[in-house]
């Protein structure tokens, strides 16, 4: 089982399964993108946004940022710089 702070949603793994990336759709500090290092169980809260995905080789994140009214931005980030 993997621990999280908060319930998660639209879970994926990275190319490596070192990490387990997903969403928490809640409002407040504990929302948005959090990363599970699946080795040490160690949750950490990435980024604002929903719906993660890996890229190719599992150092970056891709991830949908909503504005409002329809709007969304799509946001890519390395998992190592934070």
């Amino acid at each position: 089982a993997i621990e999280a702070p908060v319930p998660l949603h639209n879970p994926t793994m990275s190319p490596d399964q070192r990490y387990l990336a997903a969403d928490a759709s809640i409002n407040g500090p504990r929302s948005g993108i959090w990363l599970i290092d699946i080795a040490r169980g160690a949750p950490v809260r990435f980024s604002d946004g929903i719906m993660p995905s890996w890229g190719p080789h599992g150092s970056q994140l891709s991830y949908t940022v909503p504005r409002g009214a329809g709007y969304a931005d799509i946001m890519a980030r390395s998992i190592t710089r934070r």
